[in-house]
């Protein structure tokens, strides 16, 4: 039996980026992988692969009770998120960034923007 975890980010969910519309080659890019291209990703039991680009500032899970105070507190971005996020930048592998960077300037609305901002990301374990 499998339930669902909350990764809670500050960044950019990368879960269903459309890869096959930038000009990188799905032959030189394992898309499924995301350390392969710098990102960040979960298990989930499912068929798709939670990923993203940035920090995860923290991580619950279906069983867990608390108040919406108590989450809005454990979710704010900190000095610490900010220059995580900086790095995380780095981190990526140089053409996939600048792949997903045209993707949305091509795309401006797809919803996708590289202006960072906290989200749940559902995975399972």
């Amino acid at each position: 039996m499998s339930y669902a975890i909350a990764n809670v980010i500050y960044g950019i969910d990368l879960s269903e980026f459309p890869w096959n519309e930038t000009n990188l080659n799905p032959e030189d890019y394992d898309f499924e992988d995301a350390d392969s291209l710098g990102l960040e990703s979960a298990y989930s039991a499912s068929d798709l692969t939670p990923m993203w680009l940035g920090p995860e500032i923290w991580k619950f899970n279906e069983c867990e009770n608390f108040t919406l105070a108590e989450m809005n507190k454990k979710c704010e971005v900190t000095p610490k998120h900010i220059q995580q996020w900086k790095t995380a930048l780095n981190r990526v592998i140089p053409e996939v960034l600048e792949a997903i960077k045209d993707f949305i300037v091509r795309n401006p609305d797809s919803g996708y923007s590289l202006e960072p901002r906290v989200c749940i990301i559902w995975s399972s374990s």
